[in-house]
């Protein structure tokens, strides 16, 4: 499955005019020539779109946040076992590309890999994980990216897997202390702070636990505020200093939003359920990401809906409106009137992301974002320039003085270290595909190896 990215310019244009609100990328274009329905997640700056096809599955990357995009390559273009893979999820966890592939149309047929060259190459990732009723095969699972370089496989059956980036097993460890059956449903983390929602409603007493020390130990949060017939489904926080949990109260047709300020202790409840007047009017539990202030959450649609609606909100204190659509598709009337499409959230620095029916769709609401990857500033331009970027095994450097360059990876690694000289260095790099920073001095330059 070994491949060149070509890079392609793709230009970024609004579909229907000037000023709207969300952007179309070309992604799909990019892929597959056409209109396509998209997976996408990132890894630092790197945006990777997946669209299926008739011919199988096509990678497009972009390494600057969606202005350009390569060429669309196969992936998993042969068959694995006899069997035709299909893509059900890909995530960015750390600096991987992780992708689930489901085999024989079954849910209990599943395999993970990770690439870390830009899908150039896969290598399997499944050894200590829970296995199906076919023992080739693993269950479901979704992969979630925890601090300190550690990731999380869980699920509401079999539990959570926990391994560092540099392991080479997922290790099952319960985040319930006292409850056998709680298993889990989502995770996020504040700092060290590691937090899993379980599978249990506020009667159970351990809605939400948390980890000080890298999962191996969980205490529950004793939290006040959710009504007692709340059941939750999700969890997301914006790694600083709120959390968001959606769920369902018996006995009420629309599904709520709660938020909490002070580390998941205390949750009070957001305007989200005013908006059940409308028709299935409600929450999509699975769809929801925050950044700052800002919390982004899918709402099921009202009948007539020719564009999948957003719920945001950008304030200390949630207060929750419609979000602006412009820019996005519009469709026949009634086409969302029975689920939402999962939007798939994400966001770069200022720039916010969706999957959206025919493509990868930006915005910039307003948020700031922070450093991606290692957290480097980068190079404003005025020091040195490296090209070619993308390169193969040789780049050129312009330096204005003698000074020593390190080559970082995306976990802060130094995989290369050497001297260049004011004016033009040719430099040849021995390190494998994938997504590094050059440094000298107290500036950064991103470079992409694809040979």
């Amino acid at each position: 499955m070994k491949h060149l990215f070509t890079l392609i310019l793709v230009c970024v244009f609004a579909l229907n005019g000037y000023g709207q609100f969300w952007t179309r990328t070309n992604a799909s274009i990019a892929a597959t020539g056409t209109d396509a329905r998209m997976l996408a997640t990132h890894c630092g700056d790197t945006v990777f779109g997946v669209a299926p096809t008739s011919q199988g599955y096509f990678l497009t990357v972009s390494t600057d946040k969606g202005a350009t995009w390569s060429s669309g390559q196969p992936i998993f273009d042969t068959l694995i076992d006899g069997y035709t893979p299909k893509i059900a999820a890909i995530y960015g966890i750390h600096d991987r590309l992780y992708a689930t592939i489901s085999l024989a149309n079954s849910i209990y047929y599943n395999i993970y890999y990770y690439s870390e060259d830009l899908g150039n190459s896969w290598t399997v990732d499944t050894a200590g994980l829970a296995r199906s009723f076919n023992p080739a095969y693993i269950h479901p699972f979704e992969i979630s990216e925890l601090s300190n370089g550690y990731m999380v496989a869980y699920n509401s059956l079999q539990g959570a897997y926990f391994k560092h980036k540099s392991g080479s097993t997922w290790v099952h460890q319960p985040t319930s202390s006292s409850w056998t059956g709680t298993y889990n449903l989502d995770f996020t983390y504040f700092g060290n702070t590691w937090y899993a929602l379980n599978n249990a409603n506020q009667s159970t007493g351990e809605v939400l636990n948390r980890s000080t020390d890298n999962g191996q130990t969980w205490s529950t949060v004793n939290i006040s505020g959710l009504p007692s017939t709340f059941t939750p489904y999700n969890l997301v926080s914006n790694h600083d200093d709120k959390m968001y949990i959606s769920g369902s109260i018996a006995g009420t047709t629309p599904n709520r939003l709660y938020y909490s300020d002070d580390n998941g202790v205390t949750w009070d409840s957001t305007n989200t359920a005013t908006y059940g007047q409308y028709t299935y009017g409600s929450v999509y539990m699975r769809d929801l990401y925050a950044v700052e202030d800002y919390v982004f959450t899918t709402f099921y649609p009202t009948t007539g809906d020719t564009v999948s609606r957003i719920l945001t909100s950008n304030t200390a204190i949630p207060n929750f409106s419609l979000c602006d659509v412009s820019g996005l598709p519009i469709y026949a009337a009634n086409i969302f009137s029975l689920a939402p499409p999962i939007l798939n959230y994400f966001s770069i620095d200022d720039k916010l992301f969706i999957t959206y029916s025919d493509d990868i769709y930006t915005s910039t609401p307003g948020f700031v974002g922070t450093d991606p990857g290692i957290g480097m500033v980068e190079n404003s331009g005025t020091s040195f320039k490296v090209y070619p970027n993308p390169a193969e095994n040789v780049i050129h450097i312009e330096a204005e003085k003698d000074e020593t360059v390190r080559v970082y990876d995306m976990s802060g690694q130094i995989v290369d270290s050497f001297n260049v000289h004011a004016g033009e260095n040719t430099v040849e790099l021995d390190i494998p595909n994938g997504l590094y920073f050059i440094n000298m001095g107290n500036l950064f330059e991103r470079l992409v190896i694809n040979k």
